[in-house]
């Protein structure tokens, strides 16, 4: 999201570079697909677009100018689905990849609820007290992705916002193609009860499966990144057969003493040598299944000082020897 906002910055003459160090970020911070940042510097980002140009509603020309596709896997996964229902379904169960916070009400991040006036998409997610921006740019995404599918008339019928407008009224009903009202009970759009049934597939649908593999293998890593354990096993499998995987060293990684995270650890139920212990049999399991690895290679990929250790220890995991266990797989 940050990356592309910064790409969409710079082709309306704004200075990325400026940008950056207004958010207190650097480009290195958005190198990676799988990089992330604070909300609160996402935001910084956005203001200081606003004030550059002097225009509050910035996030507006954003969202409706870039493609949601352009900003985060799970819109891409819902361009491989065949209707509105299936991508509703993808964006409440990856919504965290885009920006990870909670619910107001514990529930799902997007919930629909019929009423007699149509059908509510709600914007439920606990986001930051000044995250007006965030809900704009999510809700005209939505009303945009949905206008580039849909057949006419227009789905869209009302837009709801909790917050006070930022900007003319006119404006927002001009981006939205719907009418705005502002001060309201929660953020959400107002859709034709036929919306979950809009035909949306703009990808091929064998694409689908690749995505969805690789949304839960983020999701996962999200989610490992929330407990000390999980950053721990991302530091071992980091530093595995490349640099030390002492306790010492990973705990200077971390910013802690070696006693606060035995300590950290204990309290949730693992040591730092079963952790250790487990990712190198995944590892040496891999290694030697799949990529089909020397045992000595392997040993040494595992962290190993020599093939006798990296035997006993595959072994007592396995019963079985390295080299019978790569035979037969």
């Amino acid at each position: 999201m940050a990356r592309t906002f910064l790409d969409y910055a710079s082709t309306r003459g704004l200075s990325r570079s400026a940008l950056l160090a207004s958010a207190g970020l650097h480009e290195d911070d958005l190198a990676t697909h799988e990089a992330r940042i604070s909300a609160d510097a996402f935001l910084s980002l956005v203001t200081a677009a606003e004030t550059a140009t002097n225009d509050p509603l910035f996030i507006l020309d954003f969202g409706s100018a870039v493609h949601a596709t352009e900003t985060s896997i799970v819109c891409v996964i819902g361009s491989t689905c065949e209707t509105m229902a299936e991508a509703h379904s993808h964006l409440n169960r990856y919504a965290r990849l885009t920006l990870d916070v909670g619910t107001r009400h514990h529930g799902p991040h997007f919930p629909l609820e019929m009423s007699r006036d149509g059908l509510w998409f709600i914007d439920d997610r606990d986001l930051p007290s000044a995250s007006r921006q965030i809900t704009e740019a999510s809700l005209v995404r939505i009303a945009c992705g949905t206008r580039l599918v849909q057949a006419t008339p227009p789905l869209l019928r009302g837009v709801h916002f909790r917050h006070a407008p930022a900007g003319p009224v006119a404006r927002y009903e001009a981006v939205f193609g719907a009418p705005v009202r502002f001060r309201q009970t929660r953020n959400a759009l107002l859709f034709d009860p036929a919306w979950p049934d809009l035909r949306v597939r703009q990808a091929p649908a064998h694409v689908s499966s690749v995505l969805l593999e690789r949304a839960a293998a983020l999701l996962a890593s999200l989610d490992e990144a929330r407990t000390l354990s999980g950053r721990v096993h991302a530091q071992l499998r980091a530093r595995l057969g490349k640099e030390s995987v002492s306790m010492d060293a990973v705990a200077r990684a971390l910013a802690m003493s070696r006693q606060t995270l035995y300590r950290g650890l204990r309290e949730e139920g693992v040591t730092f040598e079963d952790l250790l212990d487990r990712l190198r049999r995944s590892a040496a399991e891999d290694l030697l299944r799949s990529d089909r690895l020397a045992v000595q290679a392997a040993a040494q990929r595992c962290g190993f000082r020599d093939v006798a250790a990296f035997s006993r220890a595959f072994k007592r995991w396995t019963g079985v020897s390295p080299t019978r266990y790569r035979a037969a797989s």
